[in-house]
């Protein structure tokens, strides 16, 4: 016998293995259902292992089984590889697994053939079950593309009329729809079946819900939402739209406790721990699952994306398995430590490795996409370096169950193996490479970011260009002459034509750089941004030569409006529209404030380009060509801009006319009381170069201020009172032979500014034409007599204006010295100075509902701003997408925002034409909301009294600019008491 096992034995157990085994169903991406052999002890990955073998299926990571449950608390159950059948199931004869895509890749175009069809199937899946909820005309589109990939192109004599009856591809299909899907049929001639699912994959990929799948939960606050997982991380879904996300960097630990889900967040600068933001969902078997969800997509995403990325474009270069292996050994072979002081561990990869690599390879086939592939290899340790500063490691499955960071190194260490002692052997030289590419991915998330915000502000200056190019040249061409229309417009189209053809290659650049096209576009038409820039910026000197030209624009349309009554009720009215949101001078500045932004902007993109890109030249000459020009055009920026506030100023008054003068410079307007025997009265207060102007109180019908008094300046004295008024800081201005009155602001931070300002604009007047010898104002020399001269300089002066003959004497004197012009008040009918006492015009009517200026809001808010806070407005505009909510509501709105002249202007799109709202911020406090009032890292508050607005952006660059931006002008009105609150927050 020999201790062998008898046959009868050996039968038996063979008997007794195949009786074990269970009859599975699967059903596949095309319907049809497969039946396999599984022993249910086995562990889940000897079933997906079958089924990927019948399949022929390569790139099998991206798939799953799906779990049929009669349970609805269960969203989506997939069978665990790693653990037995028969824990998952109780009996696997009575389930059919579906075979489903599991992980939705953002790139299907980097996919097999072969693949990428089965994630068509799944979308085309996903799509009529109303899984990927899109518009109407975007579901006949790739629903069209689905038809061109079964029946080819579109044929007449076989594709008649309701020859798609039989097809369901979206949920509510009507004939519309139908008609729609073969009117894009028809437009698909030549297209293969390859050809349209890729296309196809290519829309879906850009929609919201794109592979996503939602589970519904409640916040802190009971509002209803859904949460949902993907490749980026967790983000909230409130009514079909992404209102927060959670990416995977600021992510430090996922866990569940019954029915809560609780993510918690790493800790910042302002805090100490990081936030743990909790939601409650509809039982714990659906909080377990979306834990679950989200640990599978960390560990696919985050974990493995680099190797397999690595592996596909070996495939697309054409190596082979064994080039494949050695290379990717390599690259796990090379892992260094930087310094213990930077706390930093990052893989390094040795180049010069895989070049010599591949020169043992076939070249020909590779000496195009060597560089290529080169980049790529780089580009995806960068990004492995830039989204996993930690690795992961996973707990059990409790209630307590959770993925923490602290602990995650080691574990993955050892999946790695990867051998430490190589990194004594890396060469000082080989280390500054691997510094270099580590500089790049720190930085190139930035300046994709920085390139985005100009693209998005672009879209919006071209907007503004419209409203002058289009719509005011649709109604002043009928009021004004030729020569005027050539002034304005021959200065404004050029502008117009080159930002149109300048906002083309952005969008074309950026949605290269998104990876949005096909496939069909090589790498090498991709433009980078720098040789955008580079060119464009190279014609930014026709700014100059039109930029010179707006002065005699404005002051040729305020001289029409005084002499024509139609183009003046014209010119009124297009300004009520909707769509012309600022003033017509402001849109008019628009040029000159471009230019400010691309000089601040092009500036901090060379800092992020340094020397380690190859186009950081470009952008360094782009910058030099932008500062060349501020330069050449900064007097004419500085004289346009103190004459749009002059012609403002003239335009917000009555009683008052002459104001606009080139000599004449605004310096600070804002509400002051006046004190009087009735008490503290609010007033206007206009301080100029030469005078001070004040109104009357309160606003007149047609929501002008009412001119009171002029006082020049060379007749003012300050004094400071230094007491406080019931609740208010006096000042006295004293008048020289006259009486004196009493004015006082609501903060001492307010009486500085003044009496600073006024005495400094005393002191200028005053020195004005003064002689630098003796002291004496040179305009007197005219009245008095030689022998009365101290100086040689004014007696040289007098000597050649006594060879003039007296009548010409004073016309020759004012040609040297000219004087400002006379401001000339108004009579109105007029009883007392109460608001709205007397009535202007007939146009009064058409003002009533004009948006508020600066005065306006410095009235109701008692604020003032200066020459130097409205320029910081002009040099500090913004615009893109934020996410904003009022304090009593639960709701986030989704708004693109358009930050310009103090005020944040509210659009639902990009592609509106108004407004829906404003919100000045002139007086508002920016801050941290707290954490009882908002939970989010990209959050932040303006709030003016009880008045509070949320508002949150969707990425860290965002937030910093939008912060950046409107606390330039928000810090810059509030007291230093609120200052130094903020700064501290």
């Amino acid at each position: 016998m020999n201790g062998d096992i008898p046959p009868e034995n050996n039968t038996k157990l063979k008997k007794s293995n195949n009786r074990n085994k269970a009859k599975v169903q699967v059903a596949l991406l095309d319907d049809t259902v497969m039946v396999f052999d599984v022993e249910p002890r086995s562990l889940g990955e000897v079933l997906i292992k079958q089924v990927n073998s019948h399949l022929n299926l390569d790139e099998a990571e991206y798939f799953g089984l799906q779990i049929s449950s009669d349970d609805k608390d269960i969203n989506e159950c997939w069978l665990d590889p790693l653990k037995s059948i028969q824990r998952q199931v109780k009996d696997c004869t009575k389930v059919t697994f579906k075979f489903r895509v599991m992980f939705y890749t953002s790139e299907p175009h980097l996919l097999q053939e072969y693949t990428r069809y089965l994630f068509t199937l799944q979308v085309r899946r996903d799509l009529l079950d109303g899984r990927l909820p899109c518009s109407e005309d975007t579901g006949a589109l790739m629903a069209s593309y689905i038809v061109q990939g079964e029946l080819g192109d579109f044929d007449p004599v076989n594709h008649k009329e309701g020859y798609l009856t039989g097809f369901q591809f979206v949920p509510k299909q009507t004939e519309e729809v139908e008609k729609s899907i073969v009117n894009y049929h028809k437009s698909h001639k030549g297209l293969s079946a390859v050809e349209a699912d890729q296309k196809m994959l290519n829309i879906a990929r850009q929609l919201d819900m794109y592979g996503i799948t939602t589970y519904s939960a409640q916040d802190n606050e009971g509002t209803n939402i859904d949460l949902a997982v993907y490749h980026m991380g967790i983000f909230v879904i409130q009514n079909h739209k992404k209102i927060n996300s959670f990416s995977w960097g600021v992510i430090r630990k996922i866990s569940f406790k019954k029915k809560k889900f609780l993510i918690k967040l790493r800790p910042t600068a302002n805090q100490g721990d990081g936030n743990v933001i909790s939601f409650t969902m509809g039982s714990r078997n659906i909080s377990k699952g979306f834990w679950k969800f989200c640990l599978n997509h960390h560990t696919f995403f985050r974990n493995n994306h680099i190797t397999k990325l690595i592996v596909k474009d070996c495939h697309e270069t054409g190596l082979h398995i064994c080039a494949i292996n050695h290379i990717l050994a390599q690259l796990s072979a090379k892992y260094w430590v930087i310094t213990e002081r930077e706390e930093l561990k990052q893989w390094e990869v040795d180049y010069s490795k895989c070049k010599q690599i591949m020169a043992l390879l076939p070249t020909k086939r590779l000496q195009i996409n060597m560089k290529a592939f080169e980049k790529r290899v780089v580009d995806f340790v960068d990004l492995y370096i830039q989204q996993n500063p930690k690795n992961v490691n996973y707990d059990s499955d409790s209630d307590a169950s959770a993925l923490t960071v602290e602990e995650e190194e080691s574990a993955f260490e050892d999946d790695l193996s990867l051998p430490r002692s190589t990194s004594s052997s890396v060469s000082s030289m080989h280390k500054r490479d691997c510094l270099r590419d580590l500089y790049k991915v720190k930085n190139s998330w930035r300046i994709y970011n920085i390139a985005k915000e100009i693209l998005l502000t672009e879209r919006t200056y071209v907007k503004d260009l419209e409203v002058l190019t289009i719509s005011f040249r649709n109604v002043v061409e009928r009021h004004l002459p030729t020569k005027v229309l050539n002034l304005i417009f021959d200065n404004i189209d050029p502008l117009y034509d080159f930002h149109c053809s300048l906002l083309a290659e952005l969008e074309e650049s950026m949605l290269l750089w998104e990876g949005l096209l096909t496939n069909d576009v090589s790498h090498e038409m991709i433009q980078k941004i720098g040789d955008i820039l580079h060119k464009n910026m190279r014609q930014i000197k026709i700014y100059e030569n039109h930029i010179e030209m707006y002065g005699n624009i404005m002051l040729a349309l305020e001289e029409h409006i005084r002499n024509s009554k139609e183009f003046d009720k014209a010119y009124k009215e297009f300004e009520l529209t909707k769509m012309c949101y600022l003033s017509i001078n402001s849109f008019l500045m628009k040029p000159v404030q471009r230019l400010l932004y691309y000089k601040d902007i092009l500036e901090r993109l060379t800092k992020e380009y340094g020397t380690y890109y190859p186009d950081a030249i470009d952008i360094k000459v782009a910058y030099e060509e932008v500062v060349f020009t501020n330069n050449r055009i900064e007097k004419c920026f500085n004289s346009l801009t103190n004459m749009h506030k002059l012609i403002e100023l003239e335009n917000d008054l009555v009683g008052i006319d002459g104001l606009v003068c080139s000599e004449r410079i605004f310096i600070r307007e804002g509400c002051l009381y006046k004190i009087c025997r009735k008490g503290p009265q609010p007033r206007m207060f206009f301080l100029l170069s030469d005078i001070l102007l004040y109104t009357s109180q309160g606003l007149t019908a047609s929501n002008h201020f009412k001119a009171r008094s002029l006082i020049p300046l060379w007749m003012l004295k300050i004094e400071e009172d230094g007491i406080e008024w019931h609740g208010l800081y006096a000042f006295t201005l004293t008048m020289q032979g006259e009486s004196s009155f009493v004015v006082a602001a609501k903060s001492p931070e307010e009486r500085q500014k003044w009496m600073e300002d006024l005495n400094d604009a005393i002191q200028r007047d005053r020195l004005k034409n003064i002689c630098s010898e003796c002291k004496m104002k040179i305009s007197n020399n005219i009245h008095i007599a030689v022998h009365d001269i101290k100086c040689q300089r004014c007696k040289n002066e007098i000597e050649s204006l006594l060879l003039i003959p007296p009548s010409e004497r004073l016309l020759h004197w004012q040609k040297i010295y000219p004087p400002l012009p006379i401001i000339q008040k108004l009579s109105l009918e007029t009883d007392s100075d109460d608001e709205g006492s007397f009535s202007v015009n007939e146009q009064s009517s058409l003002d009533r509902y004009y948006s508020k200026s600066t005065r306006h809001i410095c009235w109701h808010r008692n604020m003032s701003i200066n020459m130097h806070d409205y320029t910081l407005s002009m040099q500090n505009s913004l615009s893109g997408v934020l996410l904003r909510k009022l304090k009593n509501s639960n709701k986030w709105q989704r708004l693109w925002v358009v930050f310009t002249n103090f005020c944040l202007y509210f659009f639902k799109t990009y592609e509106d034409e108004a407004p829906t709202t404003t919100l000045p911020v002139i007086g508002y406090t920016l801050c941290k909301p707290s954490e009882n009032e908002l939970h989010d890292e990209l959050g932040f508050q303006l709030q003016f009294k009880t008045r509070i607005y949320y508002f949150r952006a969707e990425t860290d660059y965002a937030y910093e600019r939008w912060t950046e931006v409107i606390g330039k002008i928000a810090m810059q009105t509030l007291p230093s008491k609120q200052k130094a609150v903020l700064l501290s927050a």
